[in-house]
């Protein structure tokens, strides 16, 4: 194996991995320091037939996963979805209303 890593001003950063006995080559090209959620060693991984380190997820991708699985029903009935929306707001919108009476003495 020969390894080869370089950092260039302005945020440039290489790591060639070459395996002649392999017959492969890993090279990794970045324009930005900060966390690549361990890039090399997932492609190095993934040469040997070894399970990558998958990225952990944040808070934001977690709440966009609630929103996917009603999107994909809403995209493929679009007049059921429309219709069940609708209702939705409604519900919501009289709900407020009665809130409201109810709250005037």
């Amino acid at each position: 194996m020969a390894e080869m890593r370089g950092d260039l001003p302005g945020n440039y950063f290489s790591w060639i991995l070459r395996y002649p006995e392999l017959d492969a080559v890993i090279i990794v090209l970045r324009n930005g320091y900060g966390s690549t959620e361990r890039l090399e060693e997932n492609l190095q991984a993934i040469l040997f037939d070894a399970e990558p380190r998958m990225p952990s997820r944040n808070l934001k991708d977690q709440a966009a996963l609630v929103w996917w699985i009603p999107e994909e029903w809403f995209l493929s009935h679009k007049l059921p979805g429309a219709l069940l929306l609708g209702v939705l707001w409604a519900s919501i919108w009289i709900g407020l209303r009665r809130r409201k009476k109810a709250q005037r003495p």
